[in-house]
């Protein structure tokens, strides 16, 4: 991983070299307020800082989940009230679902769509200035799952983008990061 890496929330086991590899903390989440009525902000996340007009990151990431809710995939974050995840996220040994949740100003949204269960997912958010594309690859196709603004999550155009991992309902999972890309550019 690059040098330049960061965590947010750092898991107790973790290796960042050559591939990123953790084990998530039990009931670990970021969430805020919506429908569930209660706030977290406890999950990992390992990321960069960037001021570049426009970027994507790849990630696959393989989640050997031990309980409902286990996920990972990747971040945007500016605060504990700002922030974009994109996810797939275990339920149970024939379900999972693949969504993104977008968290402005303390509250957060969640949409998804049920998916066949695995143990990789490969996710990519291309940006560009202020918008963000969300795609899931899903057989040999690229889908697209969400196109939304992202200028609440960016700070003087500095933007924390990454990996993420949490428990929300069981004792923690192991996530190994199989493969990340990450660019940069300007418009």
């Amino acid at each position: 991983m690059a040098n330049s890496s960061q965590w947010f929330n750092p898991p107790k086991q973790y290796s960042d070299g050559p591939l990123l590899r953790f084990t998530t903390a039990a009931h670990t989440d970021f969430w805020q307020h919506t429908h569930y009525h209660f706030y977290r902000d406890n999950g990992h996340f390992y990321y960069w800082q960037s001021t570049a007009e426009q970027l994507s990151l790849l990630v696959e990431v393989q989640v050997n989940a031990n309980s409902k809710f286990d996920q990972a995939g990747i971040m945007l974050r500016k605060d504990a009230h700002n922030w974009l995840k994109i996810s797939a996220e275990w339920l149970s040994k024939d379900q999972a679902a693949l969504g993104s949740v977008n968290t402005q100003n303390g509250k957060s949204d969640w949409a998804s769509q049920s998916i066949k269960p695995a143990t990789n997912w490969t996710l990519k958010v291309e940006i560009s200035q202020q918008d963000a594309v969300i795609f899931a690859l899903l057989g040999e196709e690229w889908q697209q799952l969400r196109v939304l603004d992202i200028s609440h999550i960016r700070d003087k155009d500095e933007i924390c983008i990454g990996i993420y991992g949490c428990s929300p309902d069981g004792p923690g999972c192991e996530v190994r990061v199989q493969r990340v890309e990450f660019h940069e550019s300007v418009l």
